[in-house]
């Protein structure tokens, strides 16, 4: 078992309202965005914490964000359904893409393909072609999806879903080519293990579960890994760990070989968040992880 230590660096101020989502900059890994409840999206730079810039701001709160750097454009997923685009040199809104009747809790590019999945509360899975122009759409689920995997070697998508269900569909053509019903609540939280072979799941039923993706996605292993919601899975760059983030509070940090727990992150060990943790990135910048909450906080921890 890994021995691990877990140091915070900085608790980062700037929203005022929940933060539900975090994105790392793909050019300069240095750099990340923040985006909340309050509509605001803030760069951070990890060479220079704790200092942010606003980077825009919209009348709605922000569930996703999905940079395209070759366009220089950022999308922005919103709680009544709609898609903003901003061009980040212009620093504004290009385009509103007005599509879904619920919140768009996810967002994903497929860059083989060219294609920008957006994960629907309608149960909508809709794609878009890179000129934001509509190409197709799928209802996947009779309620939320909220969050698309995308494992590149084998060219499929998993979806968590509300209904109690992981869908497991092929990105070629998005037919469903499994379904996971093993949750007993809503699928907030998928991932795909570092070396693709297994499916990581996480539920409102606060249970953690191993799908093995080498097996025909046989349940490997079940998990009873928090006290309530598991918001979000995310693996070390290095793919040896992974870290779950939960409305109990607090971030757990996990052995990726052998699913064993091996640190908690909290408020009373820790200083850590004081309300649900929504959002992890595990950054490649100096294996930083940050977490982001309804404390209105960002935080930053080293992991060695």
């Amino acid at each position: 078992m890994p021995n691990i230590s877990v140091t915070k660096i900085a608790s980062l101020a700037g929203h005022i309202g929940s933060v539900y989502t975090l994105l790392q900059d793909t050019g300069e890994p240095h750099l990340f965005y923040s985006a909340s409840g309050d509509g605001k999206i803030i760069r951070w730079n990890l060479k220079d914490l704790p200092n942010g810039l606003l980077v825009a701001q919209v009348n709605s709160n922000i569930f996703s964000m999905l940079l395209l750097p070759q366009q220089n454009k950022m999308l922005l997923g919103q709680m009544q359904g709609g898609i903003h685009v901003l061009d980040l040199k212009e620093n504004k809104e290009v385009k509103h893409l007005a599509y879904h009747q619920q919140g768009v809790f996810d967002l994903l590019y497929v860059p083989e393909r060219r294609l920008v999945l957006a994960a629907g509360g309608d149960g909508v899975l809709s794609v878009w072609n890179d000129d934001f122009s509509l190409k197709q759409s799928f209802q996947i689920s009779p309620k939320s999806i909220r969050q698309i995997a995308f494992h590149p070697s084998k060219k499929i998508l998993a979806l968590g879903c509300s209904d109690t269900t992981a869908y497991v569909i092929q990105a070629e053509d998005f037919g469903i080519a499994h379904r996971l019903p093993e949750h007993e609540s809503s699928v907030f939280s998928v991932c795909f293990s570092a070396d693709g072979r297994y499916l990581l799941t996480g539920s409102r039923d606060a249970h953690l579960r191993i799908w093995d993706a080498e097996d025909d996605f046989r349940l490997f292993k079940k998990i009873p890994a928090h006290l309530f919601t598991i918001n979000c899975i995310a693996c070390s760059p290095d793919g040896k760990l992974f870290a779950t983030a939960s409305r109990d509070k607090s971030i757990k940090i996990w052995d990726a070989q052998n699913f064993d727990l091996l640190k908690v992150i909290d408020k009373e060990k820790m200083h850590g968040h004081i309300n649900s943790v929504n959002k992890l990135l595990w950054t490649n910048y100096d294996n930083l992880l940050v977490s982001c909450s309804d404390d209105r906080s960002v935080m930053v921890w080293r992991v060695e």
